[in-house]
């Protein structure tokens, strides 16, 4: 029973999230439009949220990022179309 109410608390957290980050896209059209798999394998929506908000607060103009994914696919959106991104790296150990 204990195991069920734990699950369900994170899985409600997680809606919790999704509608955090959602918010936070708010106007962005392309985000709005990116399709993502946010989840599973890739970053959880807090992950995404705080990653919006480093980009929008700090406007980084170069990114070193480790590893090749869903986060990949927001920061060249933000880069190409919401600050002036320079140099994104992505380093990735899978030649695939």
């Amino acid at each position: 029973m204990k195991k069920k109410l734990n699950e369900n608390l994170a899985y409600n957290r997680e809606l919790d999230w999704a509608n955090v980050y959602h918010d936070s896209i708010r106007g962005k059209e392309h985000l709005l439009n990116l399709p993502l798999n946010i989840g599973r394998w890739a970053g959880s929506y807090s992950f995404f949220y705080v990653l919006n908000r480093i980009l929008n607060e700090y406007k980084p103009a170069s990114i070193l990022e480790l590893g090749l994914g869903e986060s990949t696919k927001f920061i060249a959106t933000y880069g190409q179309h919401y600050i002036k991104l320079k140099n994104h790296t992505v380093v990735e150990h899978d030649q695939e």
